[in-house]
């Protein structure tokens, strides 16, 4: 509940990465008890709070697996698109409209990480330095 409270809207996949397989029980769970609901959007199913306010499926199916793989790594996700990781870096996130997330770092240096990478293998293996 607190991940989906500060990442938004989530694919199951996405929260398996942190809670293990035991998280779609929980989730159903949530959901009879009205703290959660699910919702298909663009063929993907979301767990959202329900005063979750209207969302665009691509850049929030973006956002979850990018924050899922940042916290897997021990990195925190602090909202408004900023995320700490481990070692202090300040990181400011931009979704692109193509699947790929568009990182600034706290020096100013870019990097980028594409969707398909994000949701098969680690955050370590997935960002990309931009020139």
């Amino acid at each position: 509940y607190r991940f989906i409270e500060r990442a938004g809207p989530c694919p199951l996949a996405a929260l398996e990465i942190l809670f293990g397989k035991k998280t779609e029980k929980a989730l159903i769970h949530l959901r009879r008890e009205d703290y959660i609901y699910n919702l298909m959007m663009n063929g993907i199913e979301f767990w959202a709070l329900h005063n979750c306010s209207r969302f665009n499926p691509a850049e929030q199916e973006l956002m979850a697996w990018f924050i899922a793989r940042l916290e897997e790594k021990q990195g925190k996700y602090l909202g408004n698109g900023v995320c700490l990781t481990p070692n202090g870096t300040t990181l400011n996130l931009a979704p692109g409209k193509t699947g790929v997330m568009l990182i600034t770092d706290d020096k100013g240096r870019k990097l980028s990480a594409q969707l398909p990478d994000l949701k098969t293998t680690t955050l370590d293996k997935c960002l990309k330095w931009e020139k």
